[in-house]
C-alpha cells in the first residue's frame, strides 16, 4: 500500500516535468465559477500542486511511522490489533486521497494545456463539475473505510462525544461512515445533472448536512453511554 502510495505521488511530478516541455510561457492559472479564466500565468505554477502532494505523502509516512512505533510499544495484543488495524485503513486512505489529486492534477494540466494550445477561453469540459464528481467518489470511499477504524486521533469523527469510548466511537463512525457516503452518492449524481455552480452548492450542503447530522447522532451516543456509567 505504501508503494502505491509513492507511485502515486511521484506521477503528478513526473506528468508536469514532461507537458512542460509542451507548454507555452504563459497558461491559464485560475478559473472563476463559470469556468472562464481569470487570471493567466507562468507555467511553471503547475509545479506547486505535485510539491504539496509530495508534501502531504511525507506526513502520511510520518503519521505511519508513529502509529507503527505505538503498535510496538502496546503492552496487550487487542490494543496493537486495534492499532495496526487503524495504520492499514489510514493506508487506504492515504492511497485514495492522493489517487484524487493526482485525478485532479492531470485533469487541470490537460485543461490547462488545451486551453493555452488553442486560446480558447473556456473548455468543453468543466473543471467544477469534474472536481465535485471526483470529491463525491472521495466521500464514497472515505465513508466506507471510517467505519472500519478503532479509536483512534488521527482519521475518523474525533470529537470530544464519538471519543468518550470505544462505544461511541463505534457507533458514531459507523453512523458518520454512511452519512458521508450518502453526500458523495448525491454529490456525484448532482455533479452529472445541474450546472457547476449548483453542483457546487450542493456538495457543500450535502457535507454540511452531513456533518451536523454526524455530531448530533455521536452527541446522543455520548448522552446514552455517560447514562449507563452513572
Amino acid at each position: 500500500m505504501r508503494k502505491a502510495l509513492w507511485i502515486l505521488t511521484a506521477l503528478p511530478i513526473i506528468a508536469t516535468a514532461f507537458v512542460l516541455q509542451f507548454m507555452p510561457d504563459r497558461i491559464p492559472a485560475h478559473y472563476d465559477f463559470s469556468g472562464g479564466i481569470d487570471r493567466w500565468g507562468s507555467k511553471y505554477e503547475l509545479i506547486v500542486f505535485p510539491l504539496v502532494i509530495i508534501a502531504i505523502s511525507i506526513s502520511w509516512e510520518v503519521i505511519f511511522s508513529i502509529y507503527n512505533k505505538k503498535a510496538q510499544n502496546a503492552s496487550e495484543d487487542k490494543q496493537r490489533a486495534e492499532i495496526l488495524n487503524n495504520i492499514k485503513v489510514m493506508k487506504i486512505t492515504a492511497v485514495a486521497t492522493t489517487a484524487l489529486f493526482v485525478a485532479l492534477h492531470c485533469f487541470f494540466l490537460y485543461k490547462a494545456y488545451s486551453e493555452a494550445d488553442s486560446g480558447l477561453a473556456n473548455l468543453d469540459i468543466d473543471g467544477i463539475k469534474v472536481t465535485c464528481f471526483l470529491l463525491g467518489i472521495q466521500f464514497i470511499i472515505l465513508g466506507n473505510f471510517i467505519p472500519k477504524t478503532k479509536l483512534n486521533g488521527a482519521i475518523g469523527l474525533r470529537i470530544s462525544y464519538s471519543m468518550y469510548n470505544d462505544v461511541t466511537w463505534s457507533k458514531s463512525n459507523r453512523f458518520g461512515g454512511l452519512a458521508l457516503m450518502i453526500s458523495g452518492v448525491l454529490t456525484v449524481v448532482c455533479s452529472a445533472i445541474f450546472s457547476s455552480t449548483i453542483s457546487l452548492v450542493l456538495m457543500l450542503a450535502f457535507l454540511t448536512v452531513s456533518i451536523i447530522v454526524m455530531i448530533l447522532y455521536a452527541k446522543k451516543v455520548y448522552e446514552e453511554e455517560k447514562k449507563k456509567t452513572e
